[in-house]
């Protein structure tokens, strides 16, 4: 069943972790303001279906805000 589904490490999780403050606050928007155009997009460097990293940009007043996430402990 393909759903687009990846593992994400757990340091996007704890809540006092500087990525999650961040990507919270990016999901965050988007609920707040429905239709937001985003993305996000993995980026693997090996053949396991773990991505290194995650873009995940989202268009905030025109201008398109946009971070890169580590996805490894």
């Amino acid at each position: 069943m393909d759903m687009n589904l990846f593992p994400q490490v757990a340091g996007l999780n704890p809540a006092t972790s500087r990525q999650r403050k961040v990507w919270k606050a990016m999901e965050r928007y988007v609920v707040d303001h429905p239709g937001a155009p985003l993305f996000a997009r993995p980026a693997y460097d090996d053949p396991t279906w773990v991505p290194v990293t995650i873009d995940y940009g989202v268009l905030i007043d025109g201008r398109l805000r946009y971070e890169r996430f580590a996805n490894h402990d």
